[in-house]
């Protein structure tokens, strides 16, 4: 098929539903993590950066379906379904996302991060480099290492302007490309498009 015929729609989510809830006043910061695969999703690697600096400071929520135990200062969720309250619970009182897969396809989950304005950290695997405007909307690690990880917390929480640009930025990206109204209305041309080429 010729380049000029392709048109790409990416995958869509309600913006009008993933906004911020009211936020509660975190006891300490709290650092997120979401993947269904704890170890292929580089979660070992956050959880050694955590150990080592951020114990004794913050909390580390991973939501994930793999057999890992809580720890001191780390909640475990099993069983949150996407929009669920519970979920919205954990993006509305997240102060960073960490997203350190080492395999992608996309990462539809930094979308979502996106959306919330949550000040992202994540490696570049998958399309993250595209989707984080090449760090412009969040920050990009060369390395998926304990001690790279732990140099973006801290550079997120020491630069909270900066933390906050980046995420507005992704927010913005997000309404621009992602938005489930406007890309359903995209298709919808396309259809009637198609229909009134194809008639007779």
């Amino acid at each position: 098929v010729m380049a000029g015929r392709v048109s790409v729609l990416p995958p869509s989510l309600d913006l009008e539903r993933l906004r911020p809830r009211e936020r509660r006043p975190n006891a300490r910061p709290q650092i997120l993590f979401l993947g269904g695969d704890f170890f292929r999703k580089g979660g070992p690697s956050l959880l050694e950066a955590f150990r080592r600096d951020f114990s004794a400071m913050a909390e580390l929520h991973v939501i994930t379906q793999s057999d890992i135990g809580s720890e001191p200062g780390v909640v475990v969720h099993r069983g949150i379904a996407a929009q669920s309250d519970a979920w919205f619970e954990r993006w509305t009182q997240a102060d960073v996302f960490v997203f350190p897969s080492a395999l992608e396809t996309f990462g539809i989950v930094l979308v979502e991060a996106m959306a919330f304005r949550v000040p992202v950290v994540s490696s570049r695997a998958g399309a993250a480099v595209e989707l984080l405007d090449e760090g412009r909307a969040g920050l990009l690690l060369d390395a998926v290492t304990p001690e790279a990880l732990s140099a973006a917390i801290q550079r997120v929480w020491s630069d909270p302007v900066g933390a906050k640009a980046r995420a507005e930025r992704g927010r913005e990206r997000v309404e621009r490309d992602f938005d489930l109204r406007r890309n359903a209305a995209v298709m919808a041309e396309w259809l009637r498009d198609a229909k009134t080429a194809s008639a007779p």
